[in-house]
């Protein structure tokens, strides 16, 4: 016990020395967490390599101190094992490794080697690394064998089933390195340690013989140089075989008894917690090693993000994408590392509904690269628990869910076993708040979304070219559309008078229904036994008789099958009806829900869309032609029933008018709304208002009164009045022609200019802008004004003369002012003015 406790004592006092790597700290800079737990599967923890290093340090001093006194080996101190363990995770970390380098002239050992520690199971005592390691230097150090700290690998709490592991792969990989860092051994303290599957302790042996190296297997006293090694290695990997073989079985029975108990395999997603499991005696029910068994409950602190992921979901349409940033934003869970698939597997988990099936699937590990594959199991294998307690979804939610993640994998064009072409996406993420609602009067269609100068418009596909007699050649933009169908929407559907007519005339009918008489049960029960006693009489006909031709009695057969199936229906269906009884519509409840719809208007583009889909259903467009607009007219043709919408928008805010509503569905019963409304420009200020304005008006109210009201002025109200009581529109002030600013200055600008005036004077003394005088005089002058002469014309006969004088160009231009390319200029325009058409030539 003291040595224990001086032992635990020095690993504490190096633990408070050693700090964590800076390593680590640099990849979290950018990596997500869930990378950087891939990146690190396997890594020993910081206390663990600690002990690693510190074996390391103290076995190799004792057996090499001469190498030690050369430097080859750091100090057996904290900060040196600190040093090594920064040097295994960055190792780890980037999956590299260079060959082991050395400065000595004469080397103390023999040969060079390598070992990997590994041990499977968190479960396990992760001291077992330090243990195997201790072993492994022993018989190095026997065999004069230098083992350095860059060949020192190691995989902690990972099945060796797979190969996939870094520290196994890093091992393998020092195998072929050549030159003064090759090894010639490659230690293990068993052969287990390397691999538990058969076929990858064989593909161990034979890269270790490919490469002429020599594997040697410690505590199992195995030594691949050895006339029975291959005999060894064989057996090793079928009593592995044979013991993984087992031990999945044993694991698979242990899980199927936890399920048919109703205890949880795993750890719970979230929203779901583990309590305690007990039997329905009250008596604790007891797992591995007596602990108590756990089953599934409602997790409270984080039931409510599992309600708010169906209802973004599915009424608020939200993508997997989106639903995964905002867990992130939230940090739901406890977590930031929330992705789109993810979220797709929380809305496919039946767990939510206290549903929890084991068996559905296996896993099936590819031996060559260790991929793992889940094969879909027959249902006979299945084990299904039923757990009321860790329900959160109603199955009603549940079903609405699973509709809704079918209409989204339709569009996706990576879904599996495809048969047809995905859908557009457009029909599941909507852009505006009429897509997929509005539809061609003329040929049906519906009408597309494009971009049209930046704005979306919408447009049938067939209008342009007049296929199928369609008339629609125009478009239309979404934001010229929204306004006129909301402004009806609001004003003509969802208003107080509307709802009140619909629960009087629903009452009406609910109270019709109540009054006739009920359903004849017992004589539906009587048909019910007579379809079902000729069906079995024919049924016992054909079996005893398979000699003769009966397809007249097997179509029979099925006739009669179908009328058993249609007599339960309505035998069940009256039953229902005798027992019910339908309340009538409460108005203060229907306006509570009328408020609520008009409150989805305001939501995001998605969810009003859904709502507009099932309140308006097809809009059909035609357009015509007005005199006084530049282009034809769209006019929306509405024919459409609320009572479906409303019973749907009742039954998921769960109200108690849900019930009737879905009766009156139920009974189809339908109160159509039909119009048209004509859709332009942008609806006039005065139009938008006339309504409101003549209810006002007519309640004695004074125009000024009004325009106070609404903040307009006193034109547009008595505009809008007028609209209101005749229909007659305001006529439209004619556009004068604009006037060119530059006429009417630029004969004072010229006047102005012989005086002696500058740009700045003469814009001052007319009131415009100097560049208004400048574009005037440069554009106009020539009305006006005589065009002045070139400048070359002006000195042609006095560079002539000066030519003659044998002058250059050059000095011509210096004494006149000019550059020599225009005395060149004005001497050619002089020989043929005065030569009759002939050319100037001159070399000079």
């Amino acid at each position: 016990m003291g040595a224990d406790a001086k032992e635990s004592d020095l690993l504490a006092s190096d633990l408070g020395n050693f700090q964590e790597s800076p390593v680590l700290d640099k990849w979290s800079e950018w990596e997500t967490p869930r990378q950087r737990r891939a990146r690190t599967r396997g890594l020993p923890k910081d206390e663990n390599l600690l002990k690693l290093a510190r074996v390391w340090l103290t076995a190799q001093h004792k057996a090499w101190p001469q190498l030690a006194e050369a430097g080859q080996i750091p100090a057996n101190t904290p900060e040196a094992a600190g040093q090594l363990v920064e040097q295994f995770v960055q190792r780890f970390s980037s999956r590299g490794g260079k060959p082991f380098e050395h400065g000595l002239p004469q080397v103390p050992w023999n040969s060079l080697g390598t070992v990997y520690l590994r041990y499977s199971s968190a479960h396990q005592n992760p001291r077992s690394l330090d243990d195997q390691l201790q072993i492994v230097l022993s018989r190095a150090e026997q065999e004069r064998v230098f083992i350095p700290w860059e060949y020192t690998f190691a995989d902690a709490s990972v099945t060796g089933t797979t190969s996939r592991r870094t520290g196994y792969v890093m091992a393998q990989r020092v195998l072929e390195f050549t030159g003064t860092g090759a090894i010639s051994t490659i230690y293990l303290d068993e052969i287990d340690r390397a691999s538990r599957d058969g076929l990858q302790i064989l593909t161990l042996g034979t890269i270790v013989q490919n490469h002429r190296k020599r594997m040697v297997g410690v505590s199992s006293n195995f030594d691949s140089t050895t006339e029975q090694s291959r005999i060894m290695l064989h057996s090793v990997a079928m009593f592995n075989d044979y013991y993984i073989t087992q031990h999945r079985a044993k694991v698979d029975r242990g899980k199927r008894g936890a399920a048919r108990r109703k205890t949880i395999n795993g750890k719970p997603p979230v929203g779901i917690k583990a309590v305690p499991a007990y039997d329905k005696y009250g008596q604790a029910l007891r797992g591995r090693a007596g602990m108590h068994a756990k089953t599934a409950a409602v997790d409270e602190q984080w039931s409510w993000a599992i309600v708010l992921l169906a209802e973004l979901f599915v009424d608020k349409r939200w993508s997997a994408n989106r639903i995964a940033k905002e867990f992130n934003r939230r940090q739901i869970g406890g977590k930031t590392s929330w992705y789109a698939a993810l979220i797709t597997k929380m809305l496919r988990n039946r767990g939510y509904v206290g549903i929890f099936i084991y068996g559905m699937s296996r896993q099936v590990r590819d031996p060559l690269t260790g991929t793992i594959r889940h094969v879909p199991q027959p249902r006979s294998g299945w084990i299904v628990s039923r757990i009321p307690e860790a329900q959160i979804w109603s199955w009603g939610r549940w079903k609405q869910i699973q509709a809704r993640l079918k209409e989204v994998s339709e569009t996706s064009p990576h879904a599996r076993n495809r048969k047809r072409k995905p859908k557009p996406a457009g029909l599941v993420y909507p852009k505006t708040l009429f897509s997929n609602i509005l539809h061609c009067g003329y040929c049906g269609r519906r009408l597309t979304l494009r971009r049209g100068g930046g704005y979306p418009c919408f447009y049938c596909m067939a209008g342009p070219e007049g296929r199928d007699n369609c008339q629609l050649g125009t478009s239309k933009a979404a934001s010229v559309f929204e306004p006129f169908l909301l402004r009806f929407i609001l004003d003509s559907i969802l208003t107080d008078e509307r709802m009140a007519e619909l629960v009087d005339q629903a009452n009406r009918h609910v109270s019709a229904e109540a009054a006739k008489p009920p359903v004849d049960v017992a004589g539906l029960q009587t048909s019910l036994r007579d379809a079902k006693a000729k069906r079995d009489r024919l049924i016992e006909l054909v079996a005893d008789d398979v000699s003769a031709n009966l397809s007249a009695v097997r179509t029979r057969i099925s006739s009669l099958e179908k009328e058993v199936r249609e007599l339960t229906t309505a035998v069940r269906e009256a039953e229902r009806q005798k027992e019910e009884e339908v309340p009538p519509l409460d108005l203060e409840q229907m306006k509570v829900l009328l408020a609520d719809l008009r409150q989805v208007l305001n939501q995001h583009v998605p969810a009003a869309n859904e709502m507009l889909k099932k309140l308006l259903g097809r809009v059909y467009v035609t357009q015509k032609s007005v005199p006084d607009a530049r282009r034809p007219v769209w006019v929306a043709h509405f024919d459409t029933d609320m009572v479906p919408a409303l019973a749907d928008h009742a039954a998921r805010r769960c109200l108690p008018s849900s019930y009737t509503l879905m009766k009156l569905t139920v009974w189809e019963w339908k109160m159509p709304i039909k119009g048209e409304i004509e859709i332009g420009g942008r609806m006039p200020v005065y139009e938008r208002l006339a309504k409101k304005a003549g209810a006002m008006r007519a309640e004695g109210a004074l125009i000024k009164q009004i325009a106070e009201e609404f903040g307009v002025s006193v034109n547009i109200i008595r505009n809008a009045i007028r609209f209101n009581d005749t229909g007659i529109r305001p006529a439209r002030a004619k556009k004068q022609p604009r006037k060119n600013i530059y006429h009417w200055i630029a004969k004072e600008t010229v006047r102005l200019k012989k005086q002696g005036l500058t740009y700045r004077q003469i814009a001052d003394r007319l009131g415009v802008t100097k560049r208004q005088v400048g574009n005037a005089y440069h554009k106009m002058v020539g009305r006006y004004q005589k065009p002045a002469i070139p400048g070359y014309q002006r000195i042609a006969e006095r560079a002539y003369q000066l030519r003659q004088e044998g002058m250059t160009h050059a000095r011509i231009g210096t004494i006149l002012g000019y550059n020599k390319v225009t005395v060149k200029r004005a001497l050619r325009w002089f020989c043929r003015q005065q030569h009759k058409g002939g050319t100037y030539t001159d070399a000079a």
